[in-house]
């Protein structure tokens, strides 16, 4: 009775942790602020179950989509560039800077960013 009353008290925490990392995910600005916001601490009573909370799974799909809307709007900024050496030095900025937080978790989007902006450095400049 202690113990399941204790669980439901751990889980009701996590899950408002993961609210407030909800909000500080949706008003981050850099790659960088999403990762630190997502990165939830889910006790031990919690951790085995964790995946089934509906709380922690909103937070890894906004987490997730909002990486993919801040490469987006990096790839679009890309388009503006008007020589290929800017372009280099923009693209090794943003791999540096904000897509090093991409690695491990949300790798697959590091991948489709860097195939994205092979793709515009060829369509832009290697068409002549």
């Amino acid at each position: 009775m202690v113990i399941e009353y204790w669980i439901e008290h751990e889980t009701r925490l996590f899950e408002m942790d993961c609210s407030l990392a909800i909000r500080k995910i949706q008003t981050a600005k850099d790659m960088k602020q999403v990762k630190l916001a997502s990165q939830v601490y889910a006790p031990h009573a919690v951790r085995y179950l964790q995946h089934t909370l509906s709380e922690y799974k909103r937070m890894c799909s906004m987490a997730e989509n909002k990486m993919e809307e801040l490469g987006q709007a990096q790839i679009k900024h890309l388009e503006s560039s008007k020589s290929k050496e800017e372009f280099l030095k923009e693209i090794g900025r943003l791999k540096y800077n904000d897509w090093q937080n991409l690695r491990g978790e949300y790798a697959h989007i590091y991948r489709k960013l860097d195939r994205m902006a092979e793709s515009l450095i060829y369509k832009k400049f290697d068409t002549k």
